[in-house]
């Protein structure tokens, strides 16, 4: 069974049904909070961290021309808390692109202006931030779903953002997390997609949390996956493992954590054809006893015990 190697953070959750009951107090995460919680990640073995997004509903996290900071937000540079912090932990950071329009991914990666203002944004985060050592590429935040293959305007908006990376530092990785792993077609017409993809890595979310994908499905989809990726000689395959359950209506409640049972039958699943594990998401559903960066309450700290404990 593999291990659990990365996370997706975020500074703040685009749907608030679905982080009720930790929003309020992400938000007012200090720059001291943001550190711990990098360092907590780092003591369960995660040596990545993919920062969500650097933007949401005409908002900012960092200083840009074209939109505001957003003032509900107490740290006024958490992005450069988690670099400077994943500095000494070693860890690797994506930062986010996307939301530079509005929440419709569609729209954001195929709108003319809306994908300027995406790269000049990662312009001002390459000249406020790229010395760090962690910061070692980007996540595509625009998500489209696979619905049997993979539409060509994605893979044009993906390589566009790619090129863009490369030519800010060559070394950078991109990475990118669709969704629609239950429905997709890994054949042949899906292995030539991959073969002209030129992000490095994809991150498949596994979409048992949303309860699309039906667990006895999930080992024979990514074995699929894997052949596809081999086959193509393409990007590096990820898993984006849904560590949260609801607790109630699908996306229109509050996410809870899942219980390790589930976690291990979804590691398990997917283990052995996937290259990397990171989950969605460690924030406010493991959590470290007595941190500051304690988020969800004891229900999060049993969880980030028992994985601990696998």
């Amino acid at each position: 069974m593999k291990r659990i190697r990365g996370s997706f953070i975020e500074i703040e959750h685009p749907n608030r049904a679905e982080r009720v009951m930790t929003h309020d107090a992400l938000s007012a995460f200090s720059e001291e909070q943001w550190q711990a919680l990098v360092e907590d990640t780092a003591a369960l073995g995660m040596d990545t961290l993919v920062l969500l997004s650097t933007a949401l509903r005409g908002t900012a996290y960092f200083p840009f021309e074209d939109f505001p900071f957003p003032d509900h937000i107490a740290c006024r540079d958490a992005i450069e808390a988690i670099l400077g912090e994943a500095d000494k932990t070693g860890q690797a950071v994506f930062v986010g692109v996307g939301f530079y329009g509005t929440n419709d991914s569609v729209g954001n990666s195929t709108d003319p202006a809306v994908i300027a203002t995406a790269l000049r944004a990662m312009d001002a985060l390459f000249a406020r931030y790229g010395h760090h050592p962690s910061f070692s590429g980007w996540y595509i935040a625009d998500e489209w779903c696979i619905w049997d293959h993979i539409d060509e305007r994605f893979i044009a908006y993906i390589n566009t953002v790619t090129a863009k990376a490369r030519a800010l530092c060559a070394t950078h990785k991109v990475i990118v997390a669709p969704f629609g792993t239950h429905c997709l077609q890994a054949d042949d017409m899906f292995v030539e997609q991959l073969s002209r993809i030129e992000a490095d890595i994809i991150a498949y979310q596994d979409e048992i949390g949303v309860k699309k994908m039906p667990m006895d499905a999930l080992s024979a989809r990514f074995a699929a996956l894997r052949e596809a990726h081999d086959k193509a000689n393409g990007p590096a395959l990820w898993v984006d493992t849904e560590i949260f359950d609801f607790a109630g209506d699908v996306y229109r409640s509050a996410l809870i954590p899942a219980t390790i049972e589930r976690l291990k039958a979804q590691l398990n699943a997917v283990s052995p054809y996937v290259d990397k594990v990171i989950v969605y998401t460690y924030q406010g559903l493991m959590s470290r006893k007595g941190s500051p960066a304690a988020l969800g309450g004891k229900d999060a700290e049993a969880f980030y015990e028992a994985y601990g404990n696998l």
